[in-house]
């Protein structure tokens, strides 16, 4: 219907003829030179893409391009068809063309992320042991006593000074890793006589006050060490 309005609209003769009988359809199986138009006259001259062109996107209508409607096969011009197919395809050309410049930060930062990650090496040890890494080997920290497992090759590789660093960064790791598992621990706890006392739940009560607590205690060790130390 709006391609039939814009039709009599556009068209200086199928407006007076509105104009004069005041009817759509009169005005559109109007017969012209004589003869009559088997057609609708009013058969849409724009299609709805293309109108949506017009308002948002400043183009105006690229060819007369019917499809089946009302039952009745439409008319169209080929050469203008193929046209408008051409510039549709540039323009998707320049909309995935945009595309890829807006996502560019974003592919950066993912590029220098795996760049990273392959640049930085793995730690010579793990505090468990690993046997996809092949650190299977027990060793032990001269200070605070951490158990840690390496390579066949650690041996040769670290000793003096850097097995000293070594072993710093191993207790660091240890230590941080039991600080936070006994953070949970209390957490925990704190969680259970809450509820225990919110409903009166003597159960709770003794399950939170039979916890082990063993990071704690570790920790606690840990901490007379470095005390002593």
């Amino acid at each position: 219907e709006i391609g039939n309005a814009y039709a009599v609209l556009s068209n200086p003769e199928k407006r007076k003829q509105y104009d004069l009988t005041g009817s759509e359809e009169q005005t559109c199986n109007h017969p012209s030179n004589g003869r009559f138009n088997f057609h609708r006259g009013c058969e849409a001259d724009i299609t709805p893409e293309d109108l949506f062109n017009m308002f948002f996107g400043g183009a105006f209508p690229t060819g007369s391009v019917h499809s089946f409607s009302n039952g009745r096969a439409g008319y169209s011009h080929p050469n203008q068809h193929r046209q408008s197919g051409h510039e549709r395809e540039e323009e998707r050309g320049d909309g995935g063309f945009s595309m890829v410049i807006q996502l560019m930060p974003i592919i950066v930062l993912i590029f220098v992320s795996l760049l990273s990650q392959l640049m930085v090496s793995n730690p010579p040890y793990a505090l468990y042991p690993r046997s996809s890494t092949g650190q299977t080997i027990k060793m032990q920290t001269e200070n605070l006593g951490v158990i840690y497992y390496v390579n066949k090759d650690f041996r040769n590789e670290y000793k003096g000074v850097s097995l000293q660093k070594v072993e710093k960064s191993v207790e660091e790791d240890y230590v941080s890793n039991i600080r936070n598992n006994c953070w949970k621990e209390r957490q925990q706890k704190t969680d259970l006589l809450y509820a225990a006392k919110v409903y009166r739940d003597d159960r709770l009560r003794k399950k939170a006050e039979s916890m082990s607590m063993e990071n704690c205690k570790e920790l606690e060790r840990l901490t007379s060490l470095y005390r002593g130390g």
